[in-house]
């Protein structure tokens, strides 16, 4: 494995170096070794200087704060991260349109747990998503 970083700007499948099964990445996220050499070739992913801090959040679901790569709207995007309470996740406004593994995976960012359904995956991302909305004046 090699020590390149790269954070994703895309959504995608794809296998973490040392694992065996694919899980699905949504932009923003952070890829490591030879996954992130293929997101990069792929034009997934946008290499991470060696110089940038790692990661804080756990390494072995290889997320990093949302909202950092090109193009993305931080406007549903909160600070604090890594403990389940969804804060720092970005929620794209189209989320109800995202394909269940990306829901999937955003979910569970969200949450800090697995989903256990396509229901419990909209269910957490709708509470988060309304949480963020700004309230009426």
């Amino acid at each position: 494995m090699s020590d390149l970083r790269a954070r994703t700007t895309k959504q995608f499948f794809g296998v973490p170096d040392g694992e065996v099964y694919p899980r699905g990445f949504v932009a923003g996220d952070e890829v490591l070794g030879d996954l992130a050499k293929v997101a990069i070739e792929e034009g997934w992913a946008e290499k991470v200087s060696g110089d940038e801090p790692a990661s804080t959040t756990d390494s072995s679901k290889q997320e990093a704060p949302a909202g950092e790569a090109k193009g993305l709207s931080t406007t549903n995007l909160v600070s604090g991260a890594g403990n389940g309470n969804g804060a720092s996740i970005e929620i794209p406004e189209d989320w109800k349109s995202m394909k269940w593994f990306a829901l999937k995976a955003l979910a569970e960012k969200i949450a800090g747990r697995d989903v256990k359904d396509s229901d419990d995956a909209k269910a957490v991302v709708e509470a988060e998503f309304t949480k963020r909305a700004p309230k009426a004046a």
